[in-house]
């Protein structure tokens, strides 16, 4: 009868388990084609394929779908040489597309330092020497 369990008192119902195939490639330890749970998601691939430490992984979609292709992408950096009115003339990597501003932030300044007429917002390139002028003394 509808509603009602078997005589037994144990109602089974066989699902079918439901695999997704997916490949991943690019900036992790673990690339390659990995048989998943179709509820697996983005987070549950990572953590198989283990991102390297430069990889970027900010805007994948946490759903994954049946032959989807993964391409993990890794951070490209800068070195520029910074000297001047700092305290330590010396190269800094930067993550690629990095900004003035992003480097002043990072680095020591000597007291006569002049930053108010630097353009913070203008992108690095890499092997770019930066100049960070010294206040003028007036003589008297």
């Amino acid at each position: 009868r509808p509603g009602k369990l078997p005589e037994s008192g144990v109602f089974h119902e066989l699902m079918p388990v439901r695999e997704i195939n997916v490949t991943i490639e690019g900036c992790v330890a673990n690339p390659g084609a990995y048989t998943l749970d179709h509820k697996d998601k983005m987070k549950d691939l990572l953590v198989l394929a283990q991102p390297l430490e430069h990889a970027i992984l900010t805007g994948l979609k946490s759903r994954l779908i049946d032959g989807q292709y993964v391409a993990i992408a890794e951070q490209k950096f800068i070195r520029v040489w910074v000297e001047g009115a700092v305290t330590h003339p010396q190269f800094y990597d930067l993550p690629e597309g990095a900004r003035l501003g992003q480097l002043l932030r990072q680095i020591e300044l000597s007291d006569d330092a002049v930053t108010y007429k630097l353009k913070k917002r203008d992108v690095l390139i890499d092997r770019q020497v930066v100049e960070i002028p010294h206040r003028v003394r007036r003589r008297l």
